[in-house]
């Protein structure tokens, strides 16, 4: 029971730290601000060579705790030194930011109260697609993470940031399957007309 709920959290956090950036208007239950710190420990986990890759996706539960018992002289060479990719750390520093402004808006009441669970609203939907006749999951499900694989694919080619490039591969996989997932469970719910 224990794997089955930190897998389901830690796919959740791969997702939301693209999500925090393509969305706006959380749900009320969707999003906070110990969400969004274990969010940006896994990220910071990820990036920096002081842990090893099976501790990695363990860092957000126990991360919070490191600043009882190590000095910051840590922090220092675990956030800025010892990294794998200044492409991960600047984009940890834009989701920390877009995060904010979620947990900021959520907390001030101007959070999606009309459905507390909905992840937010597309911003390319908003922008582009209002008037077309795609809705808006289809956005949210098909072209958000092929926009986010195709920016993953062009990060690997191009710049050679293959952690990088990977981790938003597997952001847009969790993207992809998480949505997929909420609507196949939202069409089992839905009552007969």
């Amino acid at each position: 029971m224990f794997f089955k709920t930190f897998f389901a959290l830690t796919i959740s956090m791969i997702t939301f730290s693209t999500i925090a950036i393509l969305r706006y208007r959380f749900g009320t239950r969707t999003v906070g601000l110990v969400f969004s710190f274990m969010t940006l420990l896994l990220l910071l986990a990820l990036n920096s060579s002081w842990l090893y890759w099976f501790a990695k996706p363990f860092f957000p539960l126990t991360g919070a705790f490191f600043p009882f018992f190590v000095d910051t002289q840590f922090w220092q060479e675990f956030l800025l030194t010892n990294i794998y990719s200044k492409a991960l750390f600047y984009y940890s520093c834009v989701y920390s930011a877009f995060s904010l402004v979620h947990v900021v808006a959520i907390y001030t009441g101007f959070g999606n109260t009309s459905d507390p669970s909905k992840r937010g609203d597309s911003i390319i939907y908003r922008l582009f697609f209002r008037y077309s006749k795609l809705t808006e999951f289809t956005i949210q499900a098909r072209l958000e993470p092929l926009i986010i694989a195709l920016t993953a694919l062009c990060l690997w080619k191009f710049s050679g940031d293959t952690l990088f490039a990977s981790f938003l591969a597997l952001s847009a996989l969790c993207l992809f399957i998480q949505e997929s997932l909420d609507r196949a469970h939202q069409n089992r719910l839905r009552l007969p007309e």
